[in-house]
């Protein structure tokens, strides 16, 4: 006697992976019950308790979804294949719940075009599916990554249909016949999924099913640098004792930047901090305009040192890192003198400690003595290179001179030695 009601009988066969995983699950229940003794003929509809020709039991009218709906057959399915999966040991389980969710994903991706109601039926199945079952043993002992890559799958493949916006095809979706209804209802089912992964799993796994649009990006506002001061900070209106305490804010400036390690292929960064409640401190703060409306500044290397003209233009000896090339006389220890530039200072005032922070960026500008190759006229030269193109260049030039000069002074020493 034919059962009344929908009925998911033989539905497998519509989709070619869960007709391959079905009968797989057939043929293990067949293997069971002829080792029972209780082999039966034909088809099997009841896999390890599960009644695949039962009628489904009919949906409320309220609900936008339809009992004989492709979402719903589809749905139970999915759900009542994983429910054969289940055999009491959670490794095994997993293994063939994998085998039906991997099957399910790619049959509902077969379903018709991108936005067609089929394939938007079919991924809603699938998502109900998975939310009704649960897939504990699968999400417990399956593979991590592939718990992940089927949820960003399908994820992705609700993406387009249910998130708002230009590039989106929800519009192409509810033309093609997908009621608001429906669409609404999809929309709480993935969000339900969601919520469940989240409280289960401890946010380990995500489902992202909406593209949610970003906010554009604001403009940021350009640093505050202001021009050169037009007067050293020495001639403005400072007290003696003010500019004794500056000259010798200059002197422990250079001495810290002399000590902060170099190297000939970057620049270096050093710290140093006053308090504006000090008189050297409280000049910079008056000078540079520094307070509520203005935290930060930073100046160039020249207007440091038109700021501060007790600044020497190059610190030497800087200690350095190591050099590339060293002539001396065999048998004797080589002198190397490198010698930095100011490149820029960032001047920090702290709202909360009065603490005014400065970083000092500085750059080796040269080797050797400095009265020997030029001393601080060769600073003059880096200032002018406003760019690394230009500065590597003039690297170069004064590094060849340099060393052309050693190499001559290495060979007059070796002629006169030959000489004797």
């Amino acid at each position: 006697m034919a059962r009344k009601g929908v009925s998911i009988c033989g539905l497998e066969k519509q989709y070619e992976g869960l007709h391959r995983v079905y009968l797989q699950l057939a043929a293990r229940e067949q293997e069971i019950r002829e080792g029972m003794d209780d082999a039966r003929p034909g088809p099997c509809t009841m896999i390890n308790g599960v009644d695949f020709a039962a009628a489904l039991s009919p949906l409320p009218r309220s609900m936008p979804l339809k009992t004989d709906s492709d979402a719903n057959r589809f749905a139970m399915l999915v759900w009542k294949m994983l429910d054969a999966c289940e055999s009491g040991s959670v490794g095994g389980d997993a293994c063939r719940m994998e085998d039906v969710i991997f099957a399910a994903a790619d049959d509902a991706k077969e379903e018709g075009h991108s936005f067609s109601p089929r394939r938007f039926e079919h991924l809603l199945g699938l998502t109900l599916a998975l939310s009704n079952h649960g897939v504990e043993s699968w999400l417990q002992r399956g593979d991590p990554h592939n718990v992940r890559v089927i949820f960003k799958s399908l994820g992705d493949g609700w993406k387009p249909l249910l998130s708002p916006g230009a590039s989106s095809q929800k519009e192409k979706v509810l033309a093609a016949g997908v009621s608001t209804e429906l669409h609404q209802f999809a929309i709480e089912a993935c969000e339900a999924l969601q919520r469940q992964l989240a409280s289960d799993r401890e946010g380990k796994i995500s489902f992202n099913f909406i593209a949610k649009p970003r906010a554009p990006r604001q403009p940021r506002e350009p640093k505050a640098t202001p021009a050169v001061p037009a007067a050293t900070i020495i001639d403005a209106a400072v007290s003696e004792q003010e500019a004794r305490e500056l000259r010798a804010f200059a002197a422990h400036l250079s001495e810290q930047v002399r000590r902060t390690p170099h190297s000939e292929k970057g620049a270096a960064a050093t710290a140093l901090e006053l308090h504006r409640g000090s008189a050297a401190g409280g000049a910079l703060v008056r000078a540079l305009g520094l307070g509520k409306d203005l935290r930060k500044v930073e100046l160039s290397g020249a207007q440091l040192l038109t700021l501060l003209p007790a600044l020497p233009k190059t610190v030497h000896p800087v200690a350095i890192r190591s050099w590339s090339k060293v002539v001396c006389m065999q048998g004797t220890r080589p002198n190397i003198y490198a010698w930095a530039g100011f490149m820029s200072v960032a001047l920090t005032l702290v709202a909360a400690s009065g603490a005014l922070k400065l970083k000092v960026t500085s750059r080796v500008v040269g080797c050797g003595i400095p009265s020997y190759v030029g001393g601080e006229d060769a600073f003059d030269d880096y200032l002018t290179a406003s760019g690394s193109t230009e500065f590597n260049a003039w690297k170069k030039r004064k590094r060849d001179e340099e060393m052309g000069l050693h190499v001559a002074k290495f060979r007059a020493a070796l002629a006169a030695r030959t000489h004797l």
